[in-house]
């Protein structure tokens, strides 16, 4: 299913939604998307996935 999205395209234009002088630079768009799948799936508020995350050391 992954090979049929055109990753590159989507990245192009979510990257755009950053402006590249302020803050930190954005994560990936297929990580930031497995991450809001995972805590979805997980039903994790926001804090629950951060301390997932930290403890499992997937970032």
């Amino acid at each position: 299913m992954a090979d049929c999205i055109p990753w590159d395209e989507f990245e192009t234009n979510y990257a755009g939604l950053f402006s590249s002088d302020t803050g930190n630079v954005a994560k990936p768009l297929r990580m930031a998307l497995g991450a809001l799948i995972i805590q979805t799936k997980f039903q994790f508020s926001d804090r629950e996935f951060v301390e997932q995350i930290t403890q499992t050391h997937l970032c």
